[in-house]
């Protein structure tokens, strides 16, 4: 799984932007999960992390290692997001 080579991915692509402080995105997160062990095979997710440092996102990750198994990945100075008009 090639994270952002999206010329290779050959299915439709579900991001989700989301900060370990943002109560909406962990509101959000029981929904995608759900969504990701439904259409895993037919969706692929990243689950793109928003303006934290690393260490923070693997330590929290790392609590959810258990409930999420889906692709995440680190956007520590919005550079991805902002490509999206996020703040």
């Amino acid at each position: 799984y090639s994270f952002f080579n999206i010329e290779e991915m050959d299915k439709p692509l579900l991001i989700s932007f989301w900060a370990t402080w943002c109560e909406p995105c962990n509101e959000e997160r029981d929904i995608l999960i759900e969504l990701f062990n439904e259409y895993k095979d037919k969706i692929d997710f990243i689950y793109l992390n928003c303006g934290e440092e690393k260490r923070v996102v693997d330590e929290f990750m790392n609590k959810l290692s258990d409930v999420i198994t889906f692709p995440y990945g680190y956007d520590e100075y919005n550079l991805i997001s902002s490509n999206f008009y996020l703040s």
